[in-house]
């Protein structure tokens, strides 16, 4: 829907793949979609270890809500790092973005 040729899903839970294969009569069998591939990987190691560039790189429901309310404040992720966020933006293309969803 927005004009993405390819896409990769990386999620270093494998039960996140198996619960939308589970569902694909629902979710319209996502991960069997021309150039999708379903990644079970921590996000951070690979985009460190692939040679890919992106156009965009979204991060998703990456961190889990503190047991305090606090927000990110006090959120332990090394997701959220200076090193972290330069890495990513190492593997953007000239034109690339990174975007991130804040969920409630």
């Amino acid at each position: 829907m927005a004009g993405f040729g390819e896409i990769e899903a990386v999620d270093i839970n494998a039960g996140s793949f198996r619960a939308v294969r589970a569902l694909s009569r629902f979710s319209g069998n996502l991960f069997h979609q021309p150039g999708v591939t379903a990644i079970v990987s921590d996000g951070r190691n690979y985009i460190r270890k692939t040679d890919k560039r992106y156009d965009l790189i979204y991060l998703s429901l990456v961190k889990k809500e503190s047991e305090n309310g606090l927000g990110l404040a006090l959120t332990e992720n090394y997701i959220f790092t200076e090193e972290a966020v330069g890495e990513y933006l190492k593997k953007l293309n000239e034109t690339g973005r990174k975007a991130r969803l804040f969920a409630p």
